[in-house]
């Protein structure tokens, strides 16, 4: 039987003050660990484990500080409780003790080797537990996002029709049943991530679905009211400037949704000046958002529409627009199935290493390395089932830190793989492409090698015909937000009717005909 809330939070805390006799004050900002340095003594390989685990501790604290007030998640779970059973469980705390106490004693005896010896049982643990509070630290600053896409769709969903609310609602419960499956121990940054993502997007585009339902009917403060423009219009006979122009994205795709990952379609009723302006503007169909809703009319005021001509004269109209809130690579692209967009996801882990995790964090993760340079460490295999190599590269793609990971790559059998992947290695092309796809680009190794490049940013080497080994790099920089117009529809003032010209008679005097004679 679950623990309640109140006995895990408990148990959490009770953990966490085993482990330090002060944690740090709440809100402090984690401090990343200083470059390693040469170990010259015992003393000093003591006092390096020791500031590890002061880290460590600081970032289950934070993790805990910043997502407590949430409450419980879908699965009735706190966060304190998967830090309890993730984290901070009493068999850990004490092997961490133990290894801590002997260490110090073998020390006190300059017993070198039994001290790392000592050591050791606790770096296991160590190890599990840095693994472990990045996932709950993905988790549960996801969740945030989530539960607001929530809310958003909660509100539309209670004045929808009993049946689409009922179909919606089956859904998205499949996709929180198939996250809360995902969502143990062992699983990895590489796994989680896409359901996280899937569910995002499920949350937007039921939202809409439901939006596009309910209508805009009712003052219900869903839906931002008309809006009169209230900038000043340019008054001259000339349209000034011509277009359409439009401001930024970056300025007025708000913040909050584009940190949430709110997407969504606007559509929209301009009046139009005769120089190109909107005078006024009101919401047609809503996105489900009010954040982008409201973010359109302000995208309006800023704009400015070539008019309407009637005669070769520039005239007032209306105009009837669509304004799409995209965020790259997480919004979906309609013009790409399905099949293709979960292949396209960016691959950040490979084999449990991240890219951007530092030099220390990966040797914590993955203990020492078999083989060392300035650039690259190599761990001889994936875990005590599966054989193969896993090389990590450092380089200063990152720009606050050069010893972080930005590519791995991996060599092993043909049985054997990451678990992020397929066994790829000594397939021929044509079954590579069956099961990854076909490769956005190439470049030649060799005379018989060449590298295929794949959008998520994995890379597949080929030589003689068959896979050699594949590896992930980042993707290029996450592109910035896009708000894309479309002009749907417009309408000119009725056409006044020409004069019509009727003819008038003209009064002559009629002459009476001549008598005969």
């Amino acid at each position: 039987m679950r623990a309640s809330s109140g006995s895990a939070c408990a148990a959490a805390a009770l953990a966490l003050n085993l482990l330090a006799g002060a944690l740090p004050t709440p809100g402090a900002a984690a401090t990343p660990p200083a470059p390693s340095k040469p170990r010259a003594t015992p003393a000093d390989e003591l006092d390096e484990w020791d500031r590890s685990l002061a880290t460590l501790r600081t970032g289950i604290w934070l993790l805990h500080a910043g997502t407590a007030a949430r409450g419980a998640d879908p699965r009735g779970r706190t966060i304190d409780e998967d830090i309890a059973e993730w984290l901070t469980t009493p068999d850990s705390i004490v092997t961490l003790e133990r290894a801590r106490r002997d260490a110090g004693a073998r020390l006190a005896a300059g017993d070198r080797a039994g001290m790392t010896a000592a050591l050791d049982a606790g770096r296991v643990v160590r190890a599990r537990w840095l693994s472990r509070l990045a996932l709950l630290d993905l988790y549960w600053s996801a969740r945030a996002a989530l539960d607001y896409q929530s809310g958003a769709w909660g509100r539309w969903a209670a004045r929808a029709p009993a049946s689409a609310r009922a179909q919606s609602r089956a859904h998205l419960q499949a996709l929180e049943a198939d996250l809360a499956a995902r969502l143990v121990p062992g699983v990895t940054q590489g796994e989680l991530r896409p359901a996280l993502e899937d569910l995002g997007r499920a949350y937007n585009a039921e939202r809409e679905k439901l939006a596009r339902l309910v209508g805009t009917n009712g003052d219900d403060g869903r839906v931002p009211s008309p809006r009169a423009s209230r900038l000043l219009c340019h008054g001259g006979e000339a349209p000034e400037p011509t277009g359409p122009s439009s401001p930024p994205a970056q300025a007025i795709y708000p913040r909050d949704a584009q940190r949430l990952g709110v997407w969504g379609e606007v559509r929209l009723a301009l009046a139009l000046s005769a120089t190109g302006c909107a005078l006024s503007s009101r919401v047609l169909s809503s996105s489900g958002a009010a954040l982008l809703d409201a973010a359109a009319l302000d995208w309006v005021e800023y704009a400015h529409f070539e008019p309407a001509q009637m005669g070769g004269h520039p005239i007032a109209s209306t105009t009837v627009i669509r304004l799409a809130f995209v965020l790259p690579g997480r919004t979906p692209d309609p013009t790409v199935d399905a099949a293709t967009a979960r292949r396209n996801r960016p691959m950040t882990d490979l084999g449990g290493i991240a890219l951007g995790i530092t030099r220390r964090e990966l040797e914590k993760l993955k203990g020492r390395p078999a083989a060392t340079t300035a650039r690259q460490e190599s761990f001889n295999s994936l875990d005590a089932a599966h054989d193969g190599v896993l090389t990590a590269t450092f380089g200063a793609e990152y720009t606050d830190d050069a010893d972080r990971v930005v590519g791995v790559d991996y060599v092993g059998d043909g049985v054997s793989a990451p678990h992020e992947l397929p066994p790829l290695r000594g397939l021929t092309r044509k079954e590579l492409y069956a099961q990854v796809g076909e490769p956005q680009a190439s470049e030649q190794l060799s005379n018989d090698s060449v590298r295929l490049r794949y959008p998520s940013g994995l890379y597949v080497n080929v030589g003689g015909g068959q896979v050699t080994g594949y590896g992930i790099a980042p993707t290029h920089v996450q592109a910035p937000p896009e708000i894309r117009m479309t002009i749907e529809s417009s309408t000119l003032p009725a056409r006044p009717a020409p004069p019509v010209a009727h003819p008038v008679a003209q009064a002559r005097p009629r002459v009476a005909p001549a008598p005969k004679r």
